[in-house]
């Protein structure tokens, strides 16, 4: 993420319970500052992981990705790059 062109614009984040605490914090914390408008999804197991203003929503790690992708849709309205788009599961699973 810190590879990312200043340009670029970011509607959601989604930090990833492989992270430390630490990471996850420092990580939520430049995402807030650097596009304030950006959602940010955790996913840990741990669900005091971060103080409420550096997230928006929590997800524990084995989530169905169909409640993942609802969850995922919630947070940004069915938003991508401000047109209306239905989020299916491959287009955040591999």
């Amino acid at each position: 993420m810190y590879a990312i062109p200043e340009r670029n614009n970011c509607d959601i984040a989604i930090l990833h319970h492989t992270l430390t605490r630490l990471e996850t914090q420092t990580s939520s914390e430049y995402i807030r500052r650097r596009w304030p408008g950006a959602k940010i999804l955790v996913i840990s197991a741990e669900i005091d992981i971060l103080d409420d203003p550096l997230y928006d929503e929590w997800a524990p790690p084995n989530q169905s990705p169909e409640m993942l992708l609802a969850t995922i849709e919630q947070l940004t309205g069915g938003q991508s790059r401000g047109t209306r788009k239905t989020l299916n599961r491959q287009d955040i699973c591999s």
